[in-house]
């Protein structure tokens, strides 16, 4: 048989970026020699998961500028410096600001231009997809690294992840050309947080036009557990913006997240299309993707590490479809 079509799809969620990063070091050290890069053929992200996908793909030369442990160290070193307050505890910084934003972009920014330089989104090392959506046209925007993706990658890689993590009420929107248009970009997250469908629409028109068999690896970034669903008719008033806003992030970002799961693993099969979802429950870490707290960030790094141990035949199956 021939080798296959290889997709990864990394979810949005903030801070819980921890997760699917801790996934990620686990697989590249089983596929030790090789990076991520060279494995997989297309890599494709939301949000937060839109900058590891990046991070994974930026070029050092012709070997990667990251590895899977230094996009973990990020989470876990500069957390609080991209979302200072975001925790529990009142933070002199934390508050709104006249934009109508929680968070200074300014400061993700500087985080992003150091990880990534002014590498030009086209240099990805291999095919990369980020989404975003543009509020000035109010359509669905993908950003790539290759025209045969589609949508339009004429853009650095700090560009693209400020557009595809721009989530409203978080951080100011990215204004980028695209031709004769002015965009207004925003968080991908907003109508594909899970972009495994995504993943498989691009990944699966290659592998037709090549008759190869398509393997997709999916990442989450973690679910509200069943205690953290039960909250009763009290917790969930509408009382303000900002508790709208979050609710209405996080409905569309997890229903339309399960609906692609639904669908994807109904049309999977052990022929054609090989599929894994990897995703737990946050259990008792906070689910709020700006809780940059110390305390939450190893309680997601603890549950990712739990993940890593109780998916380890999905992750020995992984490996061995993406280098038999």
């Amino acid at each position: 048989m021939a080798a296959p079509f290889r997709v990864l799809a990394i979810d949005g969620g903030g801070i819980r970026g921890v997760i699917p990063a801790t996934v990620l070091v686990e697989l590249e050290r089983r596929l030790a020699p090789r990076s991520l890069a060279t494995v997989f053929d297309l890599i494709v992200g939301t949000s937060t998961g839109g900058i590891i996908a990046l991070g994974l793909t930026a070029p050092n030369g012709e070997k990667p500028r990251h590895t899977a442990q230094e996009l973990l160290d990020l989470y876990m070193n500069d957390a609080e410096s991209i979302f200072p307050g975001g925790g529990r505890v009142a933070h002199p910084r934390a508050g709104w600001l006249r934009d109508g934003t929680r968070y200074l972009a300014s400061e993700l920014e500087e985080m992003l231009v150091r990880f990534f330089g002014d590498v030009p989104m086209t240099a990805a090392l291999t095919g990369v997809v980020v989404t975003s959506y543009d509020l000035a046209h109010g359509e669905p925007v993908t950003l790539s690294s290759r025209t045969e993706f589609g949508g339009f990658g004429d853009l650095t890689m700090v560009a693209a992840a400020r557009a595809t993590s721009a989530a409203p009420m978080f951080f100011a929107p990215e204004i980028v050309v695209d031709g004769e248009r002015e965009r207004v970009l925003v968080d991908g997250g907003l109508y594909a947080n899970n972009p495994s469908v995504l993943g498989y629409l691009l990944g699966g028109q290659v592998a037709a036009r090549e008759d190869l068999p398509l393997v997709l690896v999916s990442l989450g970034t973690g679910a509200r557990g069943t205690r953290a669903a039960l909250r009763g008719a009290e917790r969930v008033q509408m009382r303000d913006a900002s508790t709208v806003v979050r609710a209405v992030l996080e409905a569309v970002s997890t229903g339309s997240g399960n609906l692609g799961h639904l669908l994807l693993a109904r049309v999977a099969d052990d022929d054609r299309f090989r599929y894994w979802r990897l995703q737990t429950m946050v259990g008792s870490c906070n689910f709020t993707m700006d809780d940059s707290s110390p305390d939450n960030v190893a309680c997601l790094y603890e549950r990712a590490l739990e993940l890593v141990s109780e998916c380890d035949e999905e992750l020995s199956a992984i490996t061995h479809a993406l280098v038999p």
